[in-house]
C-alpha cells in the first residue's frame, strides 16, 4: 500500500475519532467556555409543573414555559422560580452538576380555589378509610338519621360519589350515635352500638354488599385486624436492610408515605414538636427513586416545627412529595397548608372554619375534603371539597 494511502487512512480514522469524541462530549453536556478558554462540563434542568404552561425563571431570567429543559448550565446553584396567573409562586434553589439532569416537578396551588358541597344533611364524626377513598359519617337529625357513606373516587360515571345512607336509625339501634372503625383493608366497618339499657353490641358491615354481621367475639376481630396490619408493615419492610430497620424502629409516631419511600416522624423537646422526613434507602431495583443529594440533605433538618401548645395535624399528600398541615387558629377555625417534603414552598390553601381540623385529600390529590360551615347561624357542619387544580 502506498504511503499516501496509509496517511489518508490514518488521517480519516483520527478525524472520525475526534468527531466521535466531540459528539460524545457535546451529548454529555460539555461546552467550550470562551471566557476561560477551556472545555467545561454543563448540566440540565428539566422543569415540569402541574398545571403546565407556567413561566420559568432561572436566576430571574425568563426561560420557556413548562414543560421544558434548560441546558448548557455551568455547575452550581440556581434560583428557579415558576409563575402562573391565578396560582402561587413556586421557588427553589437547585444544584446543577455536570453531565447530570436536575429534575423539577412543581405543583402550583390555586390562589382562589373553588369549594363544592359534598353533603347537606349535617355531618358528625366523619372517619376516612385507610385507603383514602371513602368517608363514613353520622347524621343525627330528621329522616336522614343514621350512618352515611361518601365515595371520593373520581372514576367516570361513579354514581356513588353522592352520599349514601347505609344504615338508618331504628327504634332499637341508633347507628347515628355509634362508634365505628375501618378495617385495615378499607372494606369493612366495625360498629359499636349502645342501646338505651347501656348494653354494648358490635356489628360488622361489609361496604361492598352492605351486609351486616353480629359480632360475638370482638377480641377475635381485633386480633385479625392487627394481624392484617402487621402483615402490611412486614411487606413494607421486607426488602429493607436490617441496619436501617433498627433505625426505623426508633422513629417516633411513624407515618409512611404512599410510595413507601419516606417516613414522617417527630422529635419532641420541652417546648416544641419537630417533624422530620426519613428516606428509605433504595433496594437494588429502586435505584434512582430517591431525591437528588441536595434534597436528601434537607432531611437532616426539621421540615416543620410547632409549639407544643399549638393544636395541629400533619399528614401525607397522595403524591408523597407534599405534606398537609392543618393548624388551629381559634375555636373551630384554622388554616390548611401544603409543604414540600424538603421544607420548601409552604403554601396556604384554605383559611376559615374547620371542625376538629378534619381535612383529608382524595386519592388523586385533586381535592381536599374539609368539615366546615359558612352559615354561622346554623350549627350544622358539612363536608366540602377544595379544588386544587
Amino acid at each position: 500500500m502506498k504511503p499516501i494511502y496509509v496517511f489518508n487512512l490514518i488521517t480519516t480514522f483520527i478525524i472520525i475519532l475526534l468527531i466521535s469524541v466531540i459528539v460524545i462530549m457535546l451529548a454529555s453536556g460539555y461546552r467550550f467556555d470562551f471566557q476561560t478558554k477551556t472545555i467545561t462540563g454543563t448540566g440540565i434542568i428539566t422543569v415540569n409543573s402541574n398545571p403546565d404552561g407556567a413561566l420559568v425563571y432561572v436566576n430571574d431570567v425568563a426561560q420557556d414555559a413548562t414543560n421544558t429543559s434548560i441546558d448548557n448550565l455551568r455547575p452550581g446553584e440556581y434560583a428557579v422560580r415558576i409563575e402562573k396567573e391565578g396560582y402561587s409562586v413556586w421557588t427553589k434553589t437547585v444544584t446543577v452538576e455536570k453531565e447530570l439532569v436536575t429534575r423539577i416537578e412543581a405543583r402550583l396551588m390555586p390562589l382562589y380555589p373553588t369549594l363544592q358541597s359534598l353533603t347537606y344533611t349535617g355531618v358528625t364524626n366523619p372517619v376516612i378509610a385507610p385507603d383514602g377513598q371513602r368517608i363514613v359519617f353520622s347524621v343525627s337529625q330528621g329522616l336522614s338519621a343514621g350512618l352515611w357513606l361518601i365515595d371520593l373516587d373520581e372514576r367516570p360515571f361513579n354514581l356513588s360519589r353522592n352520599p349514601q345512607l347505609i344504615l338508618a336509625d331504628t327504634e332499637d339501634k341508633t347507628y347515628s350515635q355509634s362508634q365505628y372503625t375501618w378495617s385495615p383493608t378499607s372494606d369493612t366497618l366495625l360498629i359499636k352500638l349502645v342501646d338505651p339499657q347501656a348494653i354494648t353490641s358490635y356489628e360488622l358491615l361489609s361496604i361492598q354488599d352492605l351486609a351486616i354481621t353480629a359480632i360475638s367475639d370482638i377480641d377475635e376481630i381485633n386480633a385479625q385486624w392487627k394481624d392484617l396490619e402487621d402483615s402490611r408493615i412486614e411487606e413494607k419492610t421486607s426488602a429493607i436492610d436490617p441496619d436501617q430497620l433498627q433505625e426505623i424502629d426508633e422513629l417516633v409516631n411513624q407515618a409512611w408515605s404512599m410510595n413507601n419511600l419516606y417516613i414522617l416522624h417527630e422529635k419532641e423537646t420541652d417546648t416544641r414538636v419537630d417533624y422530620y422526613i426519613y428516606p428509605i434507602k433504595p433496594s437494588v431495583n429502586q435505584q434512582g427513586s430517591l431525591p437528588t443529594p441536595t434534597t436528601a440533605e434537607a432531611f437532616n433538618h426539621p421540615i416543620v416545627s410547632f409549639n407544643k401548645e399549638e393544636i395541629h395535624t400533619i399528614q401525607w399528600f397522595p403524591d408523597s412529595k407534599h405534606l398537609i398541615i392543618a393548624r388551629e387558629t381559634g375555636e373551630n377555625t384554622g388554616v390548611i397548608e401544603l409543604i414540600e417534603i424538603d421544607g420548601t414552598n409552604r403554601t396556604q390553601v384554605f383559611s376559615g372554619t374547620i371542625k376538629d381540623l378534619f381535612v383529608y385529600p382524595n386519592i388523586s390529590g385533586s381535592k381536599l375534603v374539609v368539615l366546615t360551615r359558612f352559615n354561622l347561624e346554623n350549627n350544622s357542619f358539612n363536608l366540602y371539597s377544595i379544588n386544587l387544580n
